[in-house]
């Protein structure tokens, strides 16, 4: 995993830590402890490997905003798509996965965002994929 994608899933998790404080419950590790374990997360855990997943384990993959998704994997597990930048209308307007192969690969693969101004669906403005990172849910200290 390069620089960029260790990042990416940091902030990731980061942004997840700061949504679920509100919803933690009273008996979670602390969050130190929680955040020490984020250092020893395995990817391959989340089918993640070098920086692809299988599209098989893909159950589905909804964008949050113009540069992210969220993707609901088989085993019950969430992960979180980064584009290479904005890709304006993706979110509203829906995507074409571009894909040569059945992974699903950061640097390699990208989107197409849906177009349907001339009154069929089509292939907009492309976007690449930055990274792919698993996502969990840490939770605040109960004391």
């Amino acid at each position: 995993m390069d620089r960029t994608d260790r990042l990416s899933w940091r902030w990731s998790l980061l942004l997840l830590l700061v949504l679920a404080l509100p919803l933690a419950s009273k008996e979670s590790l602390p969050l130190s402890e929680q955040l020490a374990q984020l250092e020893q997360l395995d990817e391959s855990e989340w089918g993640i490997r070098n920086g692809c997943v299988l599209l098989s384990r893909v159950r589905q993959m909804t964008f949050i905003d113009d540069q992210h998704a969220l993707l609901k994997l088989s085993g019950n597990r969430r992960a979180r798509l980064t584009l290479a930048s904005e890709c304006p209308g993706i979110a509203a307007n829906g995507y074409l996965l571009i894909n040569r192969s059945g992974r699903l690969c950061s640097r390699f693969d990208s989107v197409a965002v849906l177009d349907n101004s001339f009154g069929g669906a089509r292939a907009g403005q492309r976007c690449a994929i930055e990274s792919i990172a698993p996502e969990v849910e840490l939770e605040q200290d109960g004391g």
